[in-house]
């Protein structure tokens, strides 16, 4: 099904950075590749997975995020304000967090957060 395929996608990605890290000079050989990856490949796999999905999404390949979300916790969309401002949400906000997080309410034990930034800039603006 749709999964057997986006894994696949997985690994010819997989696959499309290994070897443009192993041949960096050789960019007429990337080159091909990204070619008959991108518009062959990639594409081929996308349009199979379409009439396998069926209330399943998933991340468009090539992508490594195999996860997937079922159509009906996603649509119909709805609108949800943050700060100031509005922005397009799953139909069902805190069922989809839910499913994704568990209590997402509350905050992780401080030796399960993982930071993952490279630079945390620390400002001297105070927000009242």
């Amino acid at each position: 099904g749709s999964r057997r395929l986006h894994r696949m996608g997985g690994k010819m990605l997989g696959t499309e950075v290994k070897m443009a890290v192993r041949t960096l000079n050789s960019g007429w050989r990337n080159s091909i590749m990204q070619c008959v990856l991108h518009l062959t490949a990639y594409p081929v796999i996308r349009f199979l997975g379409g009439f396998c999905s069926g209330n399943r999404l998933r991340h468009k390949v090539p992508s490594y995020f195999p996860a997937e979300r079922k159509k009906n916790d996603i649509f119909p969309l709805s609108e949800i304000s943050f700060e100031g401002f509005m922005f397009k949400a799953p139909a069902d906000t805190d069922t989809y967090l839910k499913k994704l997080y568990g209590d997402y309410m509350k905050l992780p034990d401080s030796d399960k957060i993982h930071v993952h930034a490279s630079k945390i800039i620390l400002s001297d603006n105070i927000i009242e």
